[in-house]
């Protein structure tokens, strides 16, 4: 039997630049934390609102767990559910505007679950290039033929579907890595003149976009057939979630692997999810957010990188700098002049469009964001860019 040489392969990951490691935080997660005793600028955080560390959420998560205790100690369907778990459910899919929703211990969860249950072999999936990991996998596990079409090549994609036929698109809603929200409106045309199903993650859409933050099928005014989400990002908690109609949840709920057979999260989590999607509805929180995503673009654009900040409504603003080893070496001088930003490379983006990508909260401060901008600039001059 051959085994794999996991020390050859852990070099091999070093020559091509793409080793990764974690940095451990000293603090809760906010506009800055704390690392080995220094102050830093946190740019890498998807926690929009800024209320992840709230004592707000932390008050409502401490309750909770007095009451409910820590653990749930089994799966939705053996025990594990509280009412807690069907008061959060009540709530996203209210905030939704859908019929029912069912929580997922996480969004990929959620996706790698939900896409192979909705998918038959008869069918196929149509999916956007640039679409989640999570989404990739979830296709992967179905049974389903999976069609990948080119990001946001919607002529490629009809031509792909007036192939293959009967299915179901997928998508982001906003696209994790370049910020960009998905051509929803002509999505739902294509999907209902084929009659295919929509599917969309709406992780980085959700209690930002649309009113009172409720995604980007709101922001579109438009209706999917499937909205899957998050609760770890803007709503600030830990999990993830499809909403939809009443027979699609029921359905869901009896044959999605990753709910049948996951332990469900804490009741703490639901409470301080359901105090979370309250938040999120305060227009103040995303006034702030917006605020400080055009005065980051600005700021930005001073620095003549050759790159367009404009037309792209969310706080996810990449800057793209090419290969492994530039952008993690401008990375690392930022961490040293005291901000956190990190690179992101292959397989998360294609080979030469490496970035940094930057994420912005609610309560950063102008003068951070300066700080910030000052990093960056001496990074890339060092670099030599």
């Amino acid at each position: 039997m051959t085994w794999l040489d996991i020390s050859k392969e852990i070099e091999r990951i070093k020559e091509r630049g793409l080793y990764r490691k974690m940095r451990p935080y000293d603090s809760s997660q906010g506009p800055r934390v704390f690392s080995n005793g220094s102050s830093i600028i946190n740019l890498s955080s998807n926690n929009y609102l800024g209320i992840a560390g709230s004592v707000e959420l932390a008050e409502v998560a401490g309750n909770a767990i007095r009451d409910w205790g820590v653990g749930t100690s089994g799966s939705r369907l053996i025990g594990g559910t509280t009412r807690m778990h069907f008061d959060l459910e009540e709530e996203i899919a209210s905030f939704k505007g859908e019929e029912a929703s069912l929580a997922f211990n996480c969004g990929y969860m959620a996706n790698v679950s939900t896409i192979p249950s909705l998918s038959g072999k008869e069918m196929t999936i149509y999916s956007d290039s640039l679409n989640h990991a999570s989404i990739i996998d979830g296709c992967r596990l179905s049974k389903a033929r999976v069609e990948i079409f080119k990001h946001g090549d919607l002529d490629e994609l009809e031509k792909s579907i007036e192939r293959y036929g009967n299915g179901m698109i997928v998508t982001d809603g906003v696209f994790s890595m370049t910020g960009e929200v998905a051509k929803l409106r002509k999505l739902r045309k294509i999907a209902d003149d084929y009659n295919l199903l929509l599917y969309m993650d709406d992780a980085h859409g959700t209690g930002i976009l649309g009113k009172s933050g409720r995604g980007t099928a709101d922001y579109f005014n438009v209706k999917v057939d499937i909205n899957m989400g998050t609760l770890s990002k803007a709503v600030g908690v830990q999990g993830g979630f499809v909403a939809s109609s009443k027979e699609r949840i029921d359905f869901l709920a009896n044959t999605a692997r990753g709910f049948i057979y996951s332990t469900a999260f804490p009741a703490a989590w639901a409470a301080a999810a359901i105090r979370g999607l309250e938040l999120c509805k305060e227009e103040k929180r995303r006034k702030m957010l917006f605020h400080n995503v055009e005065y980051m673009r600005e700021g930005l654009e001073s620095l003549d990188l050759g790159q367009n900040m404009n037309g792209i409504p969310t706080p996810i603003i990449p800057v793209v700098l090419g290969g492994n080893n530039r952008v993690v070496k401008v990375s690392e001088l930022m961490f040293k002049r005291g901000v956190f930003c990190h690179p992101i490379r292959y397989p998360t983006v294609p080979p030469n469009k490496e970035m940094l990508r930057i994420t912005l909260m609610a309560t950063h401060k102008e003068e951070d964001l300066d700080f910030a901008l000052g990093a960056l600039k001496e990074a890339i001059k060092e670099v030599g860019l």
